[in-house]
């Protein structure tokens, strides 16, 4: 499995053009009442969870998330 770290409300302008990191009103992962990053088992919102392929290994998917960031932050700045 792989958690996002941030939910976003999916309804802001921000949110609504895609640009989640800025959404008004996102809650972050051991903060507010979403508590747990650095507990043994957390709870996330459905939304936040996927299911990483079988083929795909725990260290491979740590680092596509990071590869991800990258590109999404070279391709904004086109």
């Amino acid at each position: 499995m792989a958690v996002e770290p941030w939910v976003y409300c999916g309804r802001c302008i921000y949110c609504v053009e895609g640009k989640y990191n800025l959404c008004l009103s996102k809650k972050g992962m051991g903060t507010n009442e979403w508590q747990g990053s650095f507990a043994e088992y957390a709870v996330a919102p459905e939304k936040a969870v996927y299911r990483l392929p079988s083929n795909v290994s725990y260290e491979e998917g740590f680092w596509l998330s990071l590869l991800l960031c990258v590109y999404m932050w070279s391709k904004r700045q086109r």
